[in-house]
């Protein structure tokens, strides 16, 4: 009975109760814990699984699961978790990152392209000062600029047309001035033909082509370019007698000739010093450069009759 006692009184000290009526509240309180921890410990292992055979590693790993879940303690209770919710949103996520880095790339594409665009505007337009395009308020004033740059080009552009319909204007009036020189009854046409011998009936200009055509005695048209050389220059000798006749209607003045015969036979050299010779006698002078010693033979009796006057150098 004593020993009974004794361990009555320490279970008293050690669990500190007086009655054993406490003691089964304090029994009853402990299993109710128990049932608690147990309820709790399923919950977590439920959702967050197990780690260990180990409670305190488990504890540890719950802890940390549940500090993330911190974040959303202010969430309303209505609000019910979803994996399948989960995955859905992570499956948006991810497209939106993915639209987000396309983006990005697009962006960093269009910076560059602005980049070049704002180099070739200030390099090649030479505006007034430099211009940046990295934002739109930039691109407005760009924008602007540009527009007043193209409106004086295009102010610029109308004027110029504008000068080179005067300038086409007075060069179909020269280009009718020089036709008037040529045709079948012109100066040129009727000294060509003195000096050919009649070889070439006549002298026309092709206003399209810019370029002399003459007739041969057979009729077939030449361009001045298909002539031989000696022919060829004593179409533009002929040419420069109609000229000097036009230019001096109503005086008359003097050529300057250096060799324009150089290159003709003895028969078209007679023809073209008897033409010099008509020219002379229709009041005009005519100072005749020549290396060719058959320009003084065939001139010698007018050099002896004093009619030319021969200088040697």
């Amino acid at each position: 009975m004593a020993s009974d006692t004794e361990t009555l009184n320490q279970l008293r000290q050690s669990t500190g109760v007086t009655s054993l009526k406490e003691l089964e509240e304090k029994i009853a309180q402990a299993a109710h814990h128990k049932s608690v921890l147990d309820r709790t410990q399923a919950f977590l292992e439920q959702n967050f699984q197990r780690i260990s055979e180990d409670l305190a590693a488990n504890l540890e790993y719950w802890q940390q699961k549940l500090s993330a879940l911190v974040s959303f303690q202010e969430v309303p209770a209505e609000v019910v978790y979803s994996e399948e919710e989960k995955i859905r949103l992570e499956s948006e996520l991810q497209i939106l990152k993915e639209k987000i880095e396309e983006t990005s790339q697009s962006l960093a594409a269009l910076r560059q392209r602005l980049a070049h665009l704002e180099d070739k505007i200030n390099r090649e337009v030479q505006l007034p000062e430099y211009y940046r395009c990295g934002t739109i308020e930039e691109m407005v004033v760009v924008k602007e600029k540009l527009e007043e740059f193209i409106n004086q080009i295009l102010e610029e552009k109308y004027l110029v047309s504008r000068v080179l319909e005067i300038l086409e204007e007075i060069e179909a009036e020269e280009r009718d001035k020089i036709t008037f020189l040529f045709g079948d009854e012109s100066q040129v046409s009727e000294y060509f033909r003195k000096i050919t011998g009649n070889r070439y009936h006549s002298v026309a200009y092709d206003r399209e082509e810019m370029s002399l055509v003459v007739q041969s005695e057979e009729g077939k048209p030449l361009k001045a370019t298909q002539l031989s050389a000696g022919t060829y220059d004593q179409l533009y000798f002929a040419v420069r007698l109609a000229l000097g006749e036009k230019r001096f209607p109503q005086e008359k003045a003097f050529f300057i000739l250096d060799d324009p015969l150089v290159k003709a036979d003895p028969r078209r050299l007679l023809a073209q010093l008897e033409l010099l010779q008509e020219i002379v006698e229709m009041g005009w002078q005519i100072f005749y450069f020549s290396a060719k010693g058959e320009i003084k033979e065939a001139l010698q009796n007018d050099i002896q009759a004093g009619r030319v006057t021969y200088i040697s150098f």
